[in-house]
Order: C-alpha cells, then sequence, then structure tokens
C-alpha cells in the first residue's frame, strides 16, 4: 500500500470520498457489528448523547426473557414486567370510587406474590430442562477419566502471591499412590516427597 499512496492518489481518493478500511473484513465480529449498529438506531444521528440512553438499554436488557429461564430477570425478581419509558407508556388514572389505595396496593401485592410462587416452580422446570439439553451437548465428546495406582500425573499449584501470576501452573510429575476419590489421590514424588488428598490432572507428556 505504501507504494501507491501518493498526492494524487489522496485528492482522488478525498474528491470521491473514498475511506480505506481500517481493518481487514475477515476479522470483523458480526455479532458486535450488529449490537453497535441497533444502538446507533437508538441513539439517532447524536451519538454524543449515548450515555443518556444506558436506562433504555438497561430496561431492555432487564426485560428481555432468557432462554434457560423462560422469564425476564424483572419478572423474576419484581413478580411483574418493568412498566415502559413515560414516551410510550401511559399510566391508567385511579378509580375514585375504587377501595382505598393502601389496600389495592397490598391486594395487588399479595396476588403478585402468590403468582411468583407459580412462576418460580416453572422456572425450576425450565431450568432442569435446560440444564438436561445444555449438558448433553457440553459431554457429547467428554469421556470420563480416572488414574490408578502408579500413573504418573500433574498437581496443580495455587501460589498465594501476586508476584507468582507467571508462575508454573503446574508442577510434576507425581506417582498416584491411592485412589482417594475419583478426583482425589494420594501422590509421591521422584524424591520421595509424599503428598496427600490432591486433585489432580493427567499428565499429557508421557513421562517415565
Amino acid at each position: 500500500m505504501q507504494e501507491i499512496i501518493n498526492k494524487e492518489v489522496d485528492e482522488m481518493l478525498t474528491a470521491g470520498s473514498i475511506e480505506p478500511p481500517n481493518s481487514p473484513w475477515f476479522c470483523i465480529d458480526f455479532r458486535k457489528v450488529n449490537e453497535v449498529t441497533r444502538k446507533d438506531a437508538y441513539c439517532e444521528q447524536d451519538h454524543r448523547k449515548w450515555d443518556q440512553c444506558l436506562p433504555d438499554f438497561q430496561l431492555a436488557i432487564n426485560s428481555s426473557k432468557h432462554e434457560s429461564t423462560g422469564f425476564s430477570p424483572a419478572f423474576l425478581n419484581f413478580g411483574r414486567q418493568l412498566h415502559l419509558p413515560d414516551t410510550v407508556y401511559c399510566s391508567k388514572q385511579e378509580d375514585p370510587e375504587g377501595p382505598p389505595e393502601e389496600n389495592k396496593i397490598l391486594t395487588a401485592h399479595t396476588k403478585r406474590l402468590q403468582k411468583l410462587k407459580e412462576v418460580y416452580e416453572l422456572v425450576r422446570v425450565n431450568l432442569a430442562q435446560a440444564f438436561t439439553s445444555q449438558s448433553h451437548y457440553y459431554n457429547l465428546r467428554r469421556r470420563e477419566w480416572r488414574c490408578h495406582i502408579g500413573d504418573r500425573v500433574m498437581k496443580r499449584e495455587n501460589p498465594l502471591s501476586s508476584a507468582a501470576k507467571l508462575a508454573p501452573k503446574y508442577s510434576g510429575p507425581y506417582t498416584v499412590t491411592t485412589v482417594v476419590s475419583p478426583v482425589v489421590y494420594n501422590l509421591k514424588s521422584d524424591t520421595g516427597r509424599k503428598l496427600f488428598h490432591i486433585h489432580i490432572i493427567p499428565n499429557n507428556n508421557n513421562v517415565s
């Protein structure tokens, strides 16, 4: 590109209102592009006031139904859907011949709590179904692994100091001496040091 950048080319691009791309087209994350496009359209032409639209974005997120639960976060917290902004929502006038305001609020709150209990039961069913469906695809190619006495494994290290954040994450290999449970083992190092009740991973380096 440097060979064709000159005054004549710049003038031609400027005259034609042509702006070269700043990133490769194949590196675009279209999900992010669509999200930005929706927000840009919502903010209309004046993008300097995008922060004033944050409450509306929050309303959209909190009132969106989740696939796993089948309900929106707002409904699970308050027992009702959130009211839309005043620009598109017109509140109803109170009936002067109705019961006192406090009684109306109490009655509505009691009904909402009762309905919320039924919703929670339905959410438990939805979550159980979602768990079954999602775990099926997650475990589709997962194979159960267990080691036996004499196998060589690696031990996870957990340094407490932040200065050791670049330290090796695993140490070893160690030899399994006792199987405590499918995920907990007693180990012994090559120097004879014994380690008890350790969570381990398989050693993929084929150390003998």
